[in-house]
Order: C-alpha cells, then structure tokens, then sequence
C-alpha cells in the first residue's frame, strides 16, 4: 500500500514521496519511534515528521474507535470464528526482574551507547563517514540480537527509559517544525496516510478471507502492527478473548523490530524505482 500511494500521490509530493512511503512503512509495521528513526535514516525534514505523526493521530484514532466499538462484530460476521485453545497457565514460570531500577538503567544505557559507538564506528571503517542509513540499520540489528542476551530479558524499566527518550526526541522536532508547511501540505499527505492506513486494512481483510484465518487473530494482528503491542490488551479485552494477548504483543513486537529495516528499503525503492 505503501508503493500503491506513492504511485498515487508522486505529483502532489514530487520531493517527498520516497520519504513518506518509508515512514509510514515504519510506522504501520512498527510504531511511531520506527517512523522517527527512518525520517533520521532517509535525510526527511523534521516538519514532515510532525505532519504524518499528526494524520496518523487523526486517522488512526478513526480507526481505533472502530476497533474499540464494533469491529470484532463485523470482523466476525465476515470471517471464521476462533476455536479456542485452553493452555495451561504459566504465569508461575515468568520470573520478574532482579533488577533494580538504576541498574536497569545503567544497563540499558551503557548498551545503547555501546551499539551507537560500534554502528558509528563500522561506518567510519567502511564508509569513512556516517551513513544515517546505514547506522540505523546496524543500530536495529544490535537492538534485536541484544533481545538475545539472558539479562536484557530482565530490564523491565528499560521501555520506560526508551520512551522518555522518544518523548524528548518528539519535543525537539516539534520545535523545529515548520508549522506552515505542515498547515500547507496537510491535504495531500491525509490522502496518503489514509491510502496506506486504511488501504492495508482492506488488503488485509481480503487476505484473510481467502486465506480463511479467523476474525480474532486478523483483528489482533492488525492492531499489534498498525498501533503496536500497548494496545493490544484493549482491545483484546474488547474481543472478550484474552488467550490471544499474548500472540498480538509478540506480533507488536516483531514489529518494532523489523519496522526501520523494512521502512528503509521502501524508502530506498520507491526513491530509485518510480
């Protein structure tokens, strides 16, 4: 949908098209700091960030009503019903953290700057310079193999850190917005959002039915990847089916995960191909 919508909308925004295909790449696999660190990756301005984080705000709190309301009713009237599966409860075996916050902390830190130094470090050895691109890239890579280590596993305060961050990172682009161009550009880039928004629901819609996946696990995707894992227990608890919680935050997951890599190359395609 990505592609479709800049096939569609490559004369409104002939300079950022390519740009705007990638970040709502990032965005609608994983989350809004995918989105953010693709717009770093690609070189977009910073007043695109907050024009496309304020139609995703827009539109997708459209959707999420829909979501919230009556949505598992029609998903269900359309698609198969889940057959539930009774497993047995492990919550026993999921220790929790021994670790205090300031450790938690300290580590998460010391590791992002570890990865940060060794990302800038491999773009100077190949590259001679920094690669935004690229130390986006490498940076993801560290993040998703440090997900490997026992004792990352343990850093329960480490979202919060991340998300502090982000808040910091929203405030500064934010300041550095240019409020009239996003006022100037905001039609064009609503048709786009919504192209790509509510065209992937579609498409997801008519994949599933084919392909006869239930409407429970369709619903749950879909929200795990257009809104990420915090919403995922609402609505859950709006489908009334909590046994499938725990597949969506895995999906909302793998999201953030893989959603700069795949951003990236939308971006990097659409730039070059069309």
């Amino acid at each position: 949908m990505s592609f479709l919508g800049a096939m569609v909308m490559k004369s409104q925004l002939p300079e950022n098209y390519a740009h705007i295909s990638g970040m709502l790449t990032g965005v609608y696999i994983g989350g809004t700091p995918n989105m953010s660190s693709i717009q770093i990756a690609v070189g977009a301005d910073g007043s695109l960030f907050g024009a496309l984080n304020l139609a995703d705000v827009i539109l997708g709190g459209i959707y999420l009503v829909f979501l919230t309301s009556i949505a598992p009713k029609v998903f269900r009237y359309f698609l198969p019903e889940r057959k539930q599966v009774f497993v047995e409860n492990t919550a026993k075996s999921q220790q929790s953290s021994t670790l205090k916050p300031i450790p938690n902390y300290l580590y998460a830190t010391g590791f992002a700057i570890a990865a940060a130094g060794i990302s800038a470090g491999l773009n100077f050895l190949f590259l001679g310079t920094i690669n935004d691109a690229l130390f986006i890239i490498l940076l993801t890579v560290f993040g998703v193999a440090a997900s490997f280590i026992p004792i990352t596993r343990k850093l329960t305060k480490a979202s919060k850190l991340g998300d502090f961050l982000l808040l910091m990172f929203c405030l500064a682009a934010g300041m550095l917005s240019d409020v009239s161009m996003i006022l100037g550009s905001s039609e064009p880039i609503f048709i786009f959002t919504g192209i790509v928004l509510f065209g992937s629901v579609i498409l997801h819609l008519i994949l599933a039915y084919f392909f006869k996946i239930d409407a429970d696990t369709v619903l749950i995707t879909g929200v795990a990847c257009l809104y990420g894992p915090p919403f995922v227990g609402q609505v859950a608890s709006v489908m009334n089916n909590r046994a499938i919680l725990v597949g969506g935050m895995a999906m909302g997951v793998a999201g953030l995960a893989v959603g700069n890599l795949l951003g990236i190359a939308v971006a990097e395609i659409v730039s070059n191909f069309f």
